[in-house]
């Protein structure tokens, strides 16, 4: 029964908090404990710790024997945790090798990349500088508000620039993996009104130092 409990859990996502998922299996070991706590129509009264005990016990058996692989959700993690489950972790579909190239000498090379869930949604973006040696020279990570998952790669290139101007760099090599801000450096009427002084500001100064985009 606890591992139909867990089956249930892991196939539906975490749509109840953590004291449902106790409830439901304090119900199953009284319901299901038999004599052990059903004696002659009525309820024998245990030790509260004893049977907090054997709740998670039967929960981590439930849990470790079960073969279903978690999902990415934080609360399923910290709920399969508190009850000391084995975590499988979901199966990739494919792995992508992806090398870091180093930027040339005097140069500084600025990852970005943006993060949005459901559209429109809470967006937020992070960027890392590093020089020829692969030295970390600033990073950045700034939550924007609500926006969609077109304008937040956008809004990257606009911190991440805006931050090299601050700090004085005239040699920038940026690499995204989204091909609109890519093609948005060389036509501004892809960018959203929303953001498009801030980008002209970026384009105004990006022309006036050694600047790449990949």
């Amino acid at each position: 029964m606890f591992k139909t409990v867990f089956l249930c859990w892991s196939r539906n996502g975490p749509l109840k908090p953590k004291w449902w998922l106790f409830l439901v299996c304090a119900i199953c070991f009284i319901r299901f404990s038999g004599p052990e706590i059903i004696e002659d129509s009525k309820i024998k009264l245990l030790n509260w710790k004893t049977c907090i005990g054997e709740i998670l016990s039967r929960a981590k058996l439930a849990g470790d024997n079960t073969d279903s692989c978690s999902n990415n959700f934080v609360l399923s993690f910290s709920i399969l945790k508190s009850f000391n489950v084995k975590i499988l972790p979901s199966r990739l579909l494919s792995t992508l090798e992806v090398l870091w190239q180093p930027p040339p000498k005097g140069c500084i090379k600025v990852n970005i990349d943006g993060l949005a869930r459901g559209d429109p949604s809470l967006i937020a973006c992070g960027g890392i500088f590093q020089d020829e040696n692969a030295c970390h020279m600033g990073s950045f990570c700034d939550f924007l508000g609500e926006g969609s998952a077109a304008l937040v790669d956008l809004l990257a290139a606009v911190v991440a620039l805006e931050r090299a101007k601050i700090l004085g760099w005239k040699k920038i090599w940026m690499e995204s993996d989204c091909s609109l801000v890519i093609k948005a450096f060389s036509d501004c009427s892809l960018v959203p009104w929303k953001i498009r002084s801030r980008w002209l500001i970026c384009v105004e100064y990006f022309r006036s130092i050694d600047f790449m985009i990949s």
